[in-house]
């Protein structure tokens, strides 16, 4: 897994997360939400734990809040799973730090995933 220990509640909000984000889709689309999270973590220009990225004003649709009701399903349980077993810092998502439905200014692109996110850092 990432550099960082993670616990339950990070998982749980990781869960919500791929879930709201990537819509039960996409097994690949799910663990790319939770790479480009661990990447932020991971990073000096994130805060650095799950919570507090989520939470970062302006990202993620508002935090935590709009995703208590989200349903979490045992295939989104699995993605988000995987994502924390195959994750290695830079390279997972290909080192994504954002990613949403265009990209924005002179951030570079890396690539699109299968439900039309796009990711870059």
């Amino acid at each position: 897994a990432g550099a960082r220990p993670y616990d339950a509640n990070d998982l749980e909000i990781l869960y919500r997360l791929a879930a709201a984000e990537a819509g039960y889709k996409d097994k690949q689309a799910e663990k790319n939400i939770v790479y480009v999270v661990l990447n932020r973590v991971n990073s000096p220009k994130f805060p650095n734990t799950v919570s507090s990225v989520v939470n970062q004003s302006g990202q993620f649709g508002s935090g935590l809040a709009r995703l208590k009701n989200v349903k979490i399903d045992n295939n989104v349980k699995d993605a988000v799973n995987e994502a924390f077993t195959d994750y290695v810092y830079g390279e997972s998502a290909q080192g994504a730090l954002y990613f949403g439905r265009s990209q924005t200014g002179g951030d570079t692109y890396l690539f699109t995933d299968s439900i039309g996110h796009v990711f870059y850092k």
